[in-house]
């Protein structure tokens, strides 16, 4: 059980700084966009 929960520890942070990079990335690809139109 102690176990599972370290592990959920350790995979949390990482997809949320995924989410993060992926929104980041989304958001200056619809700028980028929107400058050239």
């Amino acid at each position: 059980m102690k176990h599972s929960s370290r592990l959920l520890y350790i995979r949390i942070p990482i997809l949320v700084s995924v989410s993060t990079i992926i929104y980041l990335y989304l958001l200056l690809v619809l700028i980028a966009f929107t400058n050239t139109m």
